[in-house]
């Protein structure tokens, strides 16, 4: 079958939409370029092989703080690499999380943590913009684009449509604009993406790491199954 991801692309500072007209700006203060990869899906040669990664080394806290639910002292971690343009992620966010949280998050045995992993620029924007409404709304933020993914991402120019999403949330025109132009932030979030790929292997979005074991491109909560049942009966 075919795996459920999206690969890494290069980030283009130009395109149709608005938004990477804005990114374009902190693109250029970038000192380095993003990684390439070829687009799209497709079955994933290298991208299934990752390793198992000590937990320890997974929780290590960077300069943003953690998105997370369900209770910070479950026995079982759940991390995933989400790129918020990527059509995989928002499949798992809509419909596979739901029964994540009624089997494991809402029964306190396991917590999700949400990394953001932009594949192209306006998957860096919103990641930006879940972060700029401030750490209380940021996964409530990012749940909303993740739900509303196939409305806002059909559009060529979706800076309406985003910053509509963003006003529900209390920001206003100027501090969208504002929080587009953020280098310090467009430099921490570049920072966990590339991270994940130094350290851990990942090229691929969703990706997760369930107590430092690794899945990529879940289709069924089956799949998830797998690999945290064996983890309560230990």
């Amino acid at each position: 079958r075919q795996i459920g991801y999206k690969v890494i692309n290069r980030i283009k500072p130009s395109g149709p939409s608005s938004i990477a007209t804005l990114l374009l700006v902190l693109f250029l203060m970038s000192s380095t370029a993003w990684a390439q990869g070829h687009n799209g899906h497709g079955h994933g040669q290298g991208v299934n092989t990752l390793k198992e990664i000590p937990v320890e080394e997974l929780n290590k806290s960077g300069a943003l703080p953690a998105i997370s639910i369900g209770r910070p002292d479950a026995a079982i971690t759940i991390i995933e690499y989400a790129s918020m343009t990527c059509g995989h992620c928002g499949f798992f966010h809509r419909d596979l999380l739901p029964k994540l949280k009624s089997k494991y998050i809402s029964t306190g045995i396991a917590r999700l943590v949400v990394r953001e992993f932009p594949l192209e620029n306006t998957a860096m924007a919103v990641s930006m913009l879940a972060r700029c409404a401030g750490h209380e709304k940021t996964y409530d933020v990012i749940a909303a684009m993740f739900d509303r993914q196939r409305q806002w991402l059909r559009r060529g120019d979706v800076r309406d449509d985003l910053r509509g999403i963003m006003s529900e949330f209390g920001m206003s025109k100027e501090n969208f604009d504002r929080c587009m132009i953020n280098k310090e932030l467009f430099h921490q979030i570049k920072a966990i993406r590339q991270h994940a790929m130094d350290a851990f292997g990942v090229k691929a979005t969703p990706t997760f790491f369930i107590n430092g074991e690794p899945l990529v491109g879940p289709l069924t909560i089956e799949e998830f199954d797998k690999i945290i049942q064996p983890m309560i009966k230990k």
